[in-house]
This record gives structure tokens, C-alpha cells and sequence, in this order.
């Protein structure tokens, strides 16, 4: 299994990366593995779409000149949809990705935190307590 250290260019710019699915070898993907146990086939794949739903493309601002289906097709996934939902209240966007081959799977990846300040401010809208009276967490817009 080869691997690299994660940088601080990989998590200020995640879809920024052209190693997506190279830093290691990839297992099979285990659809059908117990929901209750962890599955480290599945989390190499699901860490990989987390990285590469950070990618842009038109008509986003600032576009990858290379587009995530690049990096997909080779792995036998293709984009389904992409969504990009932008109103008062959210900024959110999403990959719907899903297996072209053996062994059928589909995974809805959302981006996260990125460097805009509405990302900041959804962030900090803090205002749900995890565990009863216990530390305050976000919501979940």
C-alpha cells in the first residue's frame, strides 16, 4: 500500500489535488459491509470523494481545468448529479457518485468548510446541544 502524508496545500485546497485514487492501492469497495463496523475499504473510498467534491467546475467561480469525471472513470464511478444550492439560509453543495461496475454502490458526498467567509458564518451559527445540556454543535443547515 503506498501512501503520502497529508499537506497543508491538501486541506487548504483539497480540489486542487491530481492524485486522487493514486496515494494508495484501492481495495474493493464494500457495499454490503455491516453499517455498525468499520469498513477500512469503504473509508478509503468515501476519503477520496471527500477530497475530490472540493474540485470545481463551470459554472462555478474559479473552475479546475480537469474535471472530476477524470478521476472517476478510471475507478468505474460516474457523477450521477452535482448540486449546488445557494439561498439565504445555506451554501451547500454535493456529488451524487455512483459504481459503473461491480460491486454496485452510490455515494452522496457533500463539501464542507471552505474559505468564504458565508462558510465561516454557517459555522459558527452554533446553537444545538449534543448530549442534553453538553457542548453546543452546529445545527446542520
Amino acid at each position: 500500500m503506498k501512501t503520502e502524508e497529508t499537506t497543508l496545500k491538501d486541506l487548504m485546497n483539497p480540489g486542487a489535488a491530481e492524485d486522487f485514487f493514486t496515494r494508495r492501492t484501492m481495495p474493493l469497495f464494500e457495499p454490503d459491509a455491516d453499517p455498525k463496523a468499520f469498513s477500512l475499504a469503504n473509508a478509503l473510498w468515501l476519503i477520496e470523494l471527500s477530497r475530490l467534491v472540493y474540485r470545481r467546475e463551470p459554472p462555478e467561480p474559479d473552475p479546475h481545468p480537469t474535471p472530476r469525471s477524470k478521476f472517476l472513470g478510471p475507478q468505474n464511478l460516474k457523477e450521477i448529479a452535482f448540486f449546488n444550492e445557494k439561498d439565504t439560509t445555506a451554501d451547500t453543495q454535493a456529488m451524487l457518485v455512483q459504481s459503473t461496475g461491480d460491486p454496485q454502490w452510490a455515494a452522496l458526498v457533500f463539501r464542507g468548510t471552505e474559505r468564504k467567509p458565508t462558510d465561516v458564518i454557517s459555522d459558527l451559527k452554533l446553537s444545538v446541544p449534543l448530549l442534553g445540556s453538553g457542548p453546543i454543535v452546529h445545527r446542520g443547515l
